[in-house]
């Protein structure tokens, strides 16, 4: 991203690098309301009919504000909703919608309707791809198709404003690697207690023993980058890029990463493909160059977890109606595994399958599927990622 190639006669291609994100924070102070407005009105900019993605989250709810600030009528907005309560936040959207007075929709994405986009899934997204809110945006970018050909979305602020819980908690957890890596013994003692399980010592273990195992891992590794994989890795592993010390630049050097690789390999290339698919132009005014200019030029420590977004946010909705914890795009996958995608994962999941072709060691997936199975983990997260390279390899026979 951010380059082009340049081709010469009789010559090698040459890459071109036009654009990349600054790193150096200078405490300069940035008008980040004036710049989000303007970015926000010249995307608005449209021959066609034209909304705004409303999840009811702090940021496509601050989008959605601006573009009915800047609207001289009822902006039209589009919510996904769930019919399991505990992941259905399209009712706080809906109030939302409501306040700021734009042309509300929703939709609900039923088990049914999951099942229908999870086989198609291989044609849309042509590799393996396993974000699974890829199932909402599917149906969000088909529901708002039928009202309008451009929409805003909201994604690109996590990275920019210190979105990500992980941040927060992933510099505790390197600080504890540190403090391990300075007693003998200790990596090797948290290797073998995660190693040997923890059914027997802790009620419900769930994830102790990967986060130990992850823990142990950073323990052995130097490279902040190497440790920042290592702890959003799904199945352990480890490749590497570059270090930083201190605690602003741990969150600049994680925000950095995840704007090179998380961004635009994940949230953006989930998006792409799930509007392309209904032939839905999906803009994002958060990554306007101005807006991520000024965020990386602002200490990371005036960000707080999205505070600069929040202070301009309560201008125009109240904060009871968006201040609850952060769920993302968050899908009942680990529900809809263990009852109405059973006999599916099932069928996947066989040994045979699994080993097919020599691509996976099916004895850690089926571990983890029977303990997904029981109820004593969660594991949606990694099995959904199996899951999704299953259905893959079938549907173009590799």
């Amino acid at each position: 991203q951010g380059h082009y190639l340049v081709f010469e006669k009789g010559g090698e291609p040459k890459t071109q690098c036009y654009y990349s994100v600054p790193q150096n924070n200078i405490d300069k102070e940035f008008d980040f309301e004036e710049l989000l407005k303007q970015s926000v009105k010249s995307q608005m900019v449209s021959d066609v009919p034209l909304g705004v993605f409303l999840s009811g989250g702090i940021d496509s709810s601050l989008i959605t504000a601006l573009a009915q600030s800047v609207s001289d009528k009822p902006v039209k907005t589009f919510t996904i909703g769930f019919e399991e309560g505990s992941h259905d936040e399209s009712r706080y959207a809906k109030k939302i919608a409501n306040h700021l007075g734009t042309d509300h929709h929703v939709e609900t994405l039923t088990m049914n309707r999951a099942k229908d986009i999870i086989t198609d899934l291989p044609h849309y997204y042509d590799q393996p791809f396993a974000d699974s809110s890829q199932l909402p945006s599917l149906l969000l970018s088909e529901m708002a198709k039928k009202h309008v050909t451009v929409c805003l979305s909201g994604d690109g602020a996590d990275e920019l404003f210190n979105g990500y819980d992980r941040y927060i908690y992933g510099e505790n957890i390197f600080k504890k690697a540190d403090l391990i890596k300075k007693i003998p013994g200790a990596r090797c003692a948290l290797s073998i207690i995660s190693h040997c399980g923890l059914n027997h010592i802790i009620k419900k273990p769930e994830n102790i023993s990967l986060k130990l195992r992850k823990l142990a891992e950073m323990a052995q590794q130097d490279l902040l980058s190497e440790r920042y994989r290592t702890l959003i890795n799904l199945w352990m592993d480890n490749p590497s890029v570059r270090d930083s010390s201190n605690d602003d630049a741990i969150f600049s050097s994680m925000r950095l990463h995840d704007m090179h690789y998380y961004l635009p390999n994940d949230i953006l290339h989930k998006m792409d493909r799930a509007s392309m698919a209904h032939s839905l132009e999906v803009r994002v005014p958060y990554l306007d160059p101005t807006v991520i200019h000024a965020a990386f030029q602002t200490s990371v420590s005036q960000h707080g977890q999205k505070q600069i977004l929040k202070d301009m946010l309560k201008k125009y909705i109240p904060e009871h109606l968006y201040e609850r914890p952060k769920r993302g795009f968050s899908v009942p996958v680990a529900q809809w595994m263990r009852t109405d995608l059973k006999d599916m994962c099932h069928h996947y999941f066989q040994k045979d399958k699994l080993e097919e072709g020599g691509f996976l060691n099916a004895n850690p997936i089926l571990q983890k599927w029977a303990q997904h199975k029981r109820g004593t983990h969660n594991h949606q997260h990694a099995l959904w990622g199996v899951l999704m390279l299953q259905i893959w390899r079938e549907h173009y026979k590799i």
